[in-house]
């Protein structure tokens, strides 16, 4: 996606969401409880489904149900700003003003640009600037995981930032 600015910034935005997620999901163990505490919540909830629907309509309950505990999107994209980029919480803070808002944001477009539903549409992000913008800041988010994973030392990180003629729109 770097490489091809001619991309649709929709087809940006989704690949930035999957990417900032599957990274999370690389570097945190991403689930709400641990295994065997979650396999006792799971069996009761598999035993609270009745056994007259159709079994097409209990195997999605059950596949969701096992999915459950696992952080979703807004759960990650929130502990990936607040703390796995703690090192960077100057150059976040700026970038990112409203966390909360931002966040949400790029759930409500990633699952409106997903599954296309008036639901999600309500909070997304439909504007092509704003939409440009938020991809900037979603790949300037993923940059800097990457240079957290690289162990780079944050002073000339911080640098090469700020050097960014794009990041400086937000000093």
């Amino acid at each position: 996606m770097l490489y091809s600015p001619d991309m649709y910034p929709k087809v940006q935005f989704l690949l930035l969401a999957q990417a900032l997620e599957a990274y999370h999901r690389r570097v945190t163990d991403g689930q709400y409880l641990p295994d065997n505490n979650y396999k006792v919540v799971l069996e009761k909830l598999y035993a609270a489904i009745p056994d007259n629907l159709d079994e097409e309509f209990i195997q999605g309950l059950k596949s969701r149900i096992y999915y459950g505990n696992e952080y979703t999107l807004e759960t990650r994209l929130r502990k990936l700003l607040d703390e796995v980029l703690i090192p960077y919480k100057e150059v976040i803070d700026k970038i990112v003003v409203d966390r909360v808002q931002f966040v949400k944001k790029v759930k409500k477009t990633r699952n409106y640009l997903t599954h296309h539903s008036e639901t999600n549409k309500r909070g997304a992000i439909t504007n092509t600037g704003e939409m440009i913008d938020y991809v900037f800041k979603m790949k300037l988010i993923l940059q800097l995981c990457f240079l957290v994973e690289l162990e780079f030392p944050i002073s000339p990180a911080l640098e090469l930032v700020q050097r960014n003629p794009r990041f400086n729109q937000f000093f």
